[in-house]
């Protein structure tokens, strides 16, 4: 059955209450697009200084949160730029906490205070720190920035202490971008997160033009990373991995594609998915825009060369228009219509990033026995170390 078929049916049975069944589910709003970084594989820093300095203001957010809670929207992944450059940022907290919002916060901890570790623990957030490296050569290297290290390892240290002290639900992540340059650090990496005390640690890739980008030489020191790491005390945290970082160590990536920045390009053109992100995320950045997922929103490009890809798929602005309106609108189904499938002859710049194919492979299988769709969507969870591997977006190591 053709999943828009069918969820026109569910839609009309569940009479308007339809993120019951579905979505939105989670929204990523980028507080902010400063950030005290300048990372290697990121182009936001150099963004024109107007463009940096724009962000939603307090009461737009207030605003806004409660749009989102009537929409029926779950959790709200707190991002940037680094969201803790806002010296208001507890309060944001405190304002998803009155609308009885999840947080998911990703930060690179630099900035990590107790007024703000504290906020984040009463919340019981999912506090995700950004470390590429186990040491601070390595880590430096990536950030840009001299220092940057030991500066987050004390903001986890910090988190850590608090979430405990207070017995907090909240729990602490690691997400570690391989790249050239720390390909052979995934083994030291997890023995830190061990140190660390933290619950998990989640490996990505990069990929696209960069110099951080890997290539064949990195190939094999990723397999032989990831074989040690499965040998590694299976009592310290959680580990996952980004199904795409699986598959390129075990040579089912075409490297041509990893350095056009275009991993998923192979697997959308032998096989079209229907892209079911559409259907249960959305993205807000600091401008108010809103966009159907980080992938069409195509971030680490430059602001002003590329400007084109970043109003493409622009479906609306909570500043003109409510959440709930632009999710219901027009432009947004029309969006969802022509990714059923995804035709990635037209969409090869956007679609040909994501990381979700095989997950989109799982549900249509689902959609195919209907009457265990329904129960595949609805158990489609964000709880519990969520963007750290437990939905079916990544993979246990």
């Amino acid at each position: 059955m053709e999943f828009s078929n069918w969820f026109e049916v569910k839609k009309a049975q569940h009479e308007g209450s339809l993120h019951k069944l579905w979505g939105p589910r989670v929204v990523e709003f980028e507080v902010t697009n400063r950030c005290n970084l300048k990372c290697a594989m990121c182009n936001r820093w150099r963004w024109p200084k107007k463009a940096i300095e724009s962000q939603l203001t307090l009461p737009q957010i207030k605003k806004l949160f409660k749009q989102l809670k009537t929409a029926g929207v779950q959790k709200v992944l707190l991002a940037g730029g680094e969201p803790l450059m806002r010296s208001d940022f507890p309060e944001i907290i405190r304002i998803a906490m009155r609308n009885k919002l999840g947080v998911i916060v990703f930060t690179n901890g630099t900035l990590m205070n107790e007024e703000s570790a504290k906020e984040l623990a009463t919340i019981g957030a999912e506090i995700v720190f950004s470390i590429d490296g186990s040491n601070a050569a390595l880590h430096d290297v990536i950030r840009g920035v001299q220092g940057t290290f030991n500066r987050a390892i004390v903001g986890i240290r910090l988190a850590r202490t608090i979430v405990r002290r207070t017995k907090s639900t909240a729990t602490i992540g690691i997400n570690y971008m391989v790249q050239s340059v720390n390909a052979t650090d995934i083994p030291t990496a997890y023995k830190l997160a061990t140190v660390l005390g933290v619950d998990c640690i989640r490996f990505g890739i990069v990929h696209g033009t960069t110099q951080t980008a890997c290539g064949l030489a990195e190939r094999r020191k990723i397999r032989a990373g990831l074989a040690q790491l499965r040998e590694l005390n299976k009592n310290g945290p959680k580990r996952y991995a980004s199904i795409y970082l699986k598959a390129f160590a075990d040579g089912n990536l075409k490297v041509s594609n990893m350095s056009k920045g275009l991993p998923a390009l192979q697997f959308f053109m032998n096989k079209p998915r229907q892209c079911f992100l559409c259907q249960q995320y959305a993205l807000i950045d600091a401008f108010g825009d809103v966009y159907p997922c980080t992938y069409s929103y195509y971030d680490n490009h430059s602001f002003n060369e590329r400007l084109y890809e970043r109003t493409n798929n622009r479906l609306g602005n909570i500043l003109k228009k409510p959440f709930d309106v632009i999710w219901n609108g027009s432009k947004y189904n029309a969006f969802r219509k022509s990714h059923n499938p995804v035709n990635i002859l037209c969409e090869k710049n956007v679609c040909g990033q994501c990381e979700h194919y095989f997950a989109f492979e799982k549900i249509e299988q689902a959609i195919e026995l209907a009457e265990k769709a329904e129960k595949m969507l609805t158990k489609i969870s964000y709880d519990d170390y969520s963007y750290c591997g437990s939905n079916v977006f990544e993979t246990g190591i």
